[in-house]
């Protein structure tokens, strides 16, 4: 009889640690889903972040552009949806180039007076937070053609030639093997030459992630 007794007393504990055991995975796999949907959400949102910062970027520099381009705009121009590239050059000069459907537009600044700016990045504080009124500055209009070759060799949409009477130019950003390649208003014979090497960004550069979203937008 008391062997029975301690049988049933034994079964019983057996069944009430599966219980708990059960109730504890089930805590434990909860616990983990939403951890596991905090993590994700809390970089997604770093990401959304970046994203919006670059963008707010990008929308600065085309501003910048756009407010240029009007000076001396057509009748019925289309503005600039988005740019191209932007650069600092050795002979002092900064540039940003955007396009509309069927324009390149390419802004050229004159910093050569200016002794506080000598790279891309201080070129690019300089004229973010600066008045450009008193600066030499000219803008460049060239028609965008289609060149199979250019799409063959840099098969990007933010890659484009566009041809003023005789000069045919080629204006982008291209973003590959986390690398950055910039090509500004260098000939197109040129930029489809095998010898040919666009200019790279250092990836240290505080202005490879908006470079970056220029390439991929």
């Amino acid at each position: 009889m008391d062997n029975k007794i301690t049988k049933k007393e034994e079964g019983t504990v057996n069944k009430g640690g599966l219980v708990i055991a059960i109730i504890i995975l089930i805590g434990l796999c909860i616990g983990g889903y939403f951890l596991t949907r905090y993590i994700i959400d809390f970089f997604a949102d770093k990401d959304s972040e970046v994203t919006n910062n670059e963008k707010q970027s990008h929308d600065n520099l085309l501003d910048i552009l756009n407010n240029e381009a009007s000076k001396s705009a057509i009748s019925g121009e289309q503005k600039a949806y988005k740019l191209l590239t932007f650069d600092y050059k050795n002979d002092d000069h900064f540039y940003i180039s955007g396009i509309n459907d069927n324009t390149i537009f390419n802004y050229d600044i004159d910093l050569s007076t200016t002794e506080s700016v000598n790279n891309i990045d201080s070129a690019y504080r300089f004229i973010t937070n600066n008045s450009l009124s008193s600066y030499a500055t000219s803008i460049t209009r060239y028609t965008i053609i289609d060149s199979n070759e250019l799409v063959n060799k840099y098969p990007s949409s933010n890659v484009k030639a566009g041809n003023l009477v005789t000069n045919t130019k080629v204006f982008g950003t291209i973003y590959k093997n986390n690398n950055i390649n910039i090509i500004n208003g260098d000939n197109l014979s040129s930029v489809l030459d095998n010898s040919y090497s666009p200019k790279t960004l250092d990836s240290s550069s505080s202005l490879f992630k908006l470079y970056k979203y220029i390439a991929n937008n």
